[in-house]
């Protein structure tokens, strides 16, 4: 299986113009200034493609508004597009992620997943940095990847 997410990085390189060998050490593209990464979690015969992206941290003060608004967008993927929101265990940062089967991509579709992936981000890694809570239900984006 990681031969397969090997040849699926090298594609997805190819399909968005990037060296491939490149691609597959830093498991890292970078859409509209955001770092999204990727890596691959399973075993030879199985396994997910996990891709993250870190959305920032809030002001001191904002954290309790900003927890609940994550933990509403959670709530049956209303506003994560089929992500799952976090907190990085190691500087606190808030970080979108989400996974898929390896078996279920090719590289068009990836990138796709990675693009509407990148915007749901973006929505929210504007709202950690500018305090901009409460974030209603109607707002959020509902694109899912």
């Amino acid at each position: 299986m990681l031969e397969q997410y090997e040849s699926l990085v090298r594609s997805l390189a190819v399909t968005l113009g990037l060296n491939p060998q490149e691609l597959l050490r830093t498991e890292e593209i970078v859409i509209d200034d955001l770092p999204v990464g990727f890596q691959y979690e399973g075993d030879e015969e199985d396994g997910d493609i996990l891709f993250f992206a870190p959305l920032g941290q809030p002001e001191q003060g904002d954290e309790l508004p900003l927890y609940k608004a994550l933990l509403q967008a959670n709530h049956l993927w209303i506003g994560t597009g089929g992500g799952t929101f976090a907190l990085h265990p190691d500087n606190g940062q808030a970080v979108l992620a989400g996974r898929l089967p390896l078996h279920r991509l090719d590289a068009e579709h990836f990138s796709r997943v990675l693009e509407v992936f990148a915007q749901t981000a973006l929505f929210w890694r504007v709202r950690v940095s500018t305090g901009g809570f409460p974030v209603e239900p109607s707002g959020m984006p509902v694109a899912n990847f």
